[in-house]
């Protein structure tokens, strides 16, 4: 992908998708080379279950899935981590807010939709497996940005015996 002089790339995403702020039209480039299905058809998807069941999400603006890229809305560019630093004295309302978010997804039973190629899309249930192998993708993109090798082997090992535990049982 050829980048304008209007682009600036947002790191931080744990996925083969990377994210592009436009600023001249105030919208992100969502850019996938690998996994398109996953990384644009079905982000799209999510995004339209979460927004139809009145959750904020971004609105697919355009699609050029031959070129690897969809357009979203640009919901900002404060993260609900600096949300939460800068607000030390509101970080119970905070999480508050985040936990009625959870909640209200939790609840949403129509989990079928259709995506930008009219195709339909249906959230699979969210099982064991699933939050298995989640929480290793946690601990291989985010806990060793935070934590020496030596912690990092330790919480990881035992991190994995417990998941492994649970998902066994």
């Amino acid at each position: 992908m050829k980048l304008s002089k209007d682009l600036k790339e947002i790191k931080g995403d744990a996925s083969f998708r990377k994210f592009y702020r436009n600023t001249k039209k105030n919208s992100i480039i969502v850019f996938a080379n690998k996994e398109k299905l996953k990384n644009l058809l079905i982000y799209d998807s999510i995004n339209k279950i979460l927004i139809k069941n009145n959750i904020i999400a971004p609105k697919l603006l355009s699609q050029n899935y031959e070129n690897n890229y969809i357009e979203i809305q640009d919901l900002g560019n404060k993260t609900i981590y600096q949300i939460f630093l800068k607000n030390k004295k509101n970080q119970y309302f905070i999480f508050k807010k985040i936990i009625n978010v959870l909640n209200k997804i939790q609840l949403i039973k129509d989990k079928k939709i259709k995506n930008f190629k009219n195709i339909f899309y249906k959230i699979e249930d969210y099982k064991n497996k699933i939050l298995f192998d989640e929480a290793k993708l946690f601990s291989y993109w985010y806990i060793p940005k935070k934590l020496n090798k030596k912690k990092l082997e330790f919480l990881t090992s035992n991190l994995v015996k417990k998941l492994s535990y649970y998902y066994q049982n």
